[in-house]
């Protein structure tokens, strides 16, 4: 039971680290706003820019991987994609808090143009390889739920595949640097969001540790005669 409230205590804390982080600050850019603009904008803020990519990229990510360790739960070849994919993800979401960390006290302190255009454009890229990380996470944990593979309502099966396909079309605009596309994570983030928090508080594995679903069993007791 302690384990099961520290699981959905992490959920509802991924969303909210990621309402705090939004709201510390909110600059008016675009994936493709070159690095001029983006001084202009982050000069004289960069102690909250910092801390907002220490929020969306750095703690957010730790919860994740707490989220992702109830999810990996889930048994069959399912289970294999959500601990790479999801663990990537994870990885990518740290590189982008240590590169935002450089952006907000050394570039922008420097005043130096040309480096915030670079480490933006890169940030937005991994955001996108997140993004895609994240949807074949997400689609897994779809199939997951349609297969009854977890304890999880299968009218939830809608939420978890639209995040993902909300997922892979913000990934193809910041992968890209395409601002119409990168406009989805409008409604990829929230779905995310309340996705993840859902997850956290009721997935579990249909079957116990070392148990198979009573199909596979009734084939091998059926092998085994």
């Amino acid at each position: 039971m302690t384990d099961r409230f520290a699981t959905a205590a992490a959920g509802a804390a991924y969303t909210l680290t990621w309402v705090v982080g939004l709201s510390v600050f909110s600059p008016s850019t675009t994936v493709t706003s070159p690095g001029s603009d983006l001084l202009r904008q982050y000069a004289g803020h960069e102690r909250v820019l910092a801390l907002q990519y220490l929020l969306t990229q750095g703690l957010a990510a730790l919860l994740l991987a707490v989220v992702l360790a109830v999810v990996r739960s889930v048994s069959g070849p399912a289970a294999r994609v959500v601990r790479v994919a999801g663990g990537g993800a994870v990885c990518v979401s740290l590189v982008q808090c240590l590169l935002g960390l450089l952006l907000a006290t050394v570039a922008v302190p420097d005043s130096d143009a040309a480096g915030i255009g670079a480490l933006a454009d890169t940030i937005n890229r991994l955001d996108g390889l997140k993004m895609t990380l994240l949807a074949a996470t997400w689609g897994c944990l779809a199939h997951a739920v349609r297969r009854r593979e977890v304890v999880l309502p299968r009218r939830s099966v809608g939420l978890f595949a639209a995040t993902s396909v909300a997922l892979l079309a913000s990934a193809a605009g910041y992968g890209f640097l395409y601002d119409r596309l990168a406009t989805a994570a409008f409604v990829s983030l929230p779905l995310l969001l309340a996705s993840a928090t859902l997850a956290a508080a009721y997935v579990r594995p249909r079957y116990g540790d070392g148990l198979r679903p009573q199909s596979q069993q009734v084939r091998g007791d059926r092998r085994a005669a």
